[in-house]
């Protein structure tokens, strides 16, 4: 079950039921993001998630006008999430 899947099952859909507010759920994001981390990543998720932040960031080069600082950043981000779970 992916991390999403994990979150919507033990919060609730939006549309069914409300996930608190949004410090609420960054709250809960960030202690489930703490387990996953806690966990670690087999050498085949490191292998997919290396693969798909690549391809999000060739996308963001190509299309360089519909992305922002915060795109950027948010890539930065996922890109060094990605490297703390195999550290």
């Amino acid at each position: 079950m992916s991390a999403r899947d994990q979150l919507v099952d033990e919060y609730g859909r939006a549309d069914t039921a409300p996930l608190g507010t949004l410090t609420e759920f960054r709250q809960k994001l960030a202690a489930h993001r703490a387990e996953v981390l806690a966990e670690g990543l087999s050498e085949s998720e490191c292998t997919f998630l290396t693969f798909a932040l690549d391809l999000a960031a060739d996308q963001m080069a190509s299309r360089g006008d519909e992305f922002e600082d915060e795109d950027e950043a948010a890539l930065a981000t996922f890109r060094r999430m990605a490297a703390e779970a195999v550290a």
